[in-house]
């Protein structure tokens, strides 16, 4: 059973099966494409298509109900090619007249046909997806067809490159050292390759385009074998052989529908996945390029960043929105043509989507890549502020450590590989005080600290006293020796200088001394003051290695002294070297024999 079609040549109705119809489409076609670039080309054609209606009504007037495709095969053999007929439309033989065939449609004789078909123009051949002989989308189908050979051979060979290229049996490590299933980067390429191909590449769909896939001359004896030969391709598969007809409809059916089912699914999967997929891999490459404007803080970076270079904002949006855009259309045209409500997109309208998203893609890193400059240049004056606001007397510090060292008039002189350090102004520096570990307990008192074994540390102030005995008393703890408090003058020869006693970070004298008289005041059941029961409960109890000293200074005449307290490792000692220490509460005061002689 086959289906037919009613067509309609200079006012005669003719019953023509399909595939037949098909075929004189494409020749009739052929012959107008031919003659287009010529003077009175269309009347020659209409000529032509007249000549097929004479041949159709001869058929009719013969009992002939429906033409069939072998009528239309020997009709173009009669006529010729557009060709043959152009050579000899301007030269009627007697032959032609002696038939009573009109001029200008000759019937070419076998050595005209035989010469003619040797001398005309060869087709070129070309690239197409062959998807009557695919397996997934025919690439390699239409590789054995452009380049020759077997397409079994062309499959086993893509298979073994890309088991040799790696394929799934490697696996990576994350950054957590986590081991995940993955693929070499060969096998990645291949298949991504694979993938592109497809897209790009149109599926040879008309006996026109097979006929060039393979690189026969298309010409309308060849278009009539190929469209016989598809036919007859159509009626083995629809299950015309005229054996287990309805078995074979009904296999067909489900595997058919079957195949709807999952090319659907395949759709939807893509939206739902492939989109935020693409979203995910857009914000990984913002991320790599320009991390500080994704991380943290993208509101107010933005902002600045929008408010500094607002074209770059709205390109880097637009090229997000493409990247997810262009994926999305391509499916939802898919899903269009296979339910027919749409044709097929062309091989140039493949290649500029593909074209417009690799530059989306590309305009997306760009884009990143200028806002990071933007942000950069933002941040780096930013920093410069902030460091020139954080200077004290040349050194960077945070703005609680300056108003300690303004409050307690020090002068920080020297600061290097203090394991204590701060961020700011987009730098690491290293820290003069610290603060949690008071004598008292409070936690919130601020003292001079520094740590490390190759620490250099130097702060110290200067004081302008008169004639007369005076006592430095500090409070100071420290764990390994190579810490001291110095005392000069210029009025002396020598430095006078005080080792800071190593107790450690817990017991020191201070709290050996608040624990005796806690236990004092509650044998004797007196009042204790408040300053003894905070160093006695300093530390949860255990002390912070804070122990008092004393310096005896003695000035010949008015003056300055300058005192303070250093690290060097010159100071530390084999057998127990420097690791921390803390010093406060520094106060250079008379002796009281001088206060009463005063």
């Amino acid at each position: 059973m086959k289906k037919n079609v009613t067509i309609n040549l200079f006012g005669q109705l003719y019953n023509i099966d399909e595939d037949a119809y098909e075929l004189l489409n494409n020749y009739e076609e052929a012959l107008r494409q031919y003659f287009r670039k010529q003077e009175e080309g269309a009347e020659i054609a209409n000529d032509i298509e007249s000549r097929i209606a004479e041949l159709f009504a001869e058929l009719k007037a013969n009992g002939v109900e429906a033409i069939t495709i072998e009528h239309v095969q020997d009709i173009i053999k009669r006529i010729g090619r557009p060709e043959e007929i152009d050579d000899t439309s301007s030269q009627p033989s007697s032959e032609e007249e002696a038939d009573g065939e009109p001029s200008g449609v000759p019937a070419p004789s076998a050595e005209t046909s035989g010469s003619e078909a040797q001398g005309s123009r060869r087709t070129a051949k070309r690239f197409y997806r062959d998807g009557q002989n695919k397996m997934l989308a025919g690439v390699l189908a239409g590789l054995s067809n452009y380049f020759g050979g077997d397409v079994a051979l062309w499959r086993l060979g893509f298979v073994g490159l890309l088991l040799l290229a790696g394929g799934p049996s490697l696996y990576f490590e994350n950054i957590l050292g986590i081991r995940h299933f993955g693929f070499s980067l060969l096998f990645s390429w291949g298949i991504i390759v694979y993938l592109v191909v497809a897209i790009i590449t149109p599926e040879a769909k008309t006996p026109e385009e097979r006929l060039r896939m393979k690189g026969r001359e298309v010409t309308p004896e060849t278009l009539a074998d190929e469209v016989a030969n598809e036919a007859q391709r159509r009626d083995i598969a629809n299950g015309e052989s005229g054996r287990q007809t309805e078995a074979r409809g009904c296999i067909a059916g489900f595997f058919s529908a079957l195949g709807v089912l999952i090319k659907v699914c395949l759709i939807a999967f893509g939206m739902l996945f492939i989109i935020p997929a693409l979203v995910a891999l857009c914000f990984a490459v913002a991320i790599a390029v320009a991390p500080s404007v994704t991380l943290p803080g993208i509101d107010s970076d933005l902002l600045h960043i929008y408010q500094n270079a607002p074209f770059i904002v709205w390109g880097l949006f637009a090229c997000i929105l493409l990247v997810c855009f262009i994926p999305a259309y391509c499916s939802v045209h898919a899903a269009l043509t296979m339910a027919k409500k749409t044709q097929p997109m062309g091989i140039g309208q493949r290649i500029v989507w593909l074209l417009l998203w690799v530059a989306s893609v590309a305009g997306i890193v760009g884009c990143g890549v200028k806002m990071q400059q933007v942000f950069d240049s933002y941040w780096d004056k930013q920093n410069e502020e902030e460091l020139a606001a954080s200077r004290y007397e040349g050194q960077v510090m945070p703005s609680n450590e300056r108003d300690f060292f303004r409050k307690n008039k020090w002068h920080p002189v020297e600061n290097s590989d203090n394991n204590n350090d701060f961020y700011i102004g987009g730098q690491i520096w290293p820290e003069w005080t610290r603060s949690g570990n008071y004598y008292t307990g409070d936690k919130y008192v601020r003292y001079l600290d520094a740590n490390g074994a190759d620490v250099r540390y130097l702060v110290e102030r200067t004081d302008t006293v008169a004639k007369g005995r005076y006592t430095l008393s500090y409070v100071a703890r420290a764990a390994g020796q190579g810490a001291v408090v110095f005392v000069k003058s210029p009025e002396w020869k020598d430095d006078i200088i005080m080792p800071i006693t190593a107790y450690g970070g817990e017991g020191g004298p201070i709290w050996v001394d608040a624990q005796a008289e806690f236990l004092n005041a509650q044998i004797g059941n007196t009042a204790l003051p408040e300053r003894v029961r905070q160093a006695a409960r300093a530390n949860d109890g255990k002390g912070a290695g804070w122990a008092r000293y004393e310096i005896a200074v003695d000035m010949p005449k008015d003056g300055c002294v300058t005192y303070g307290v250093k690290v060097a490792p010159e100071q530390s000692t084999p057998d127990d070297p420097f690791v921390w220490f803390s010093a406060t509460d520094f106060r250079l005061e008379r002796t009281t024999a001088e206060k009463e002689r005063r």
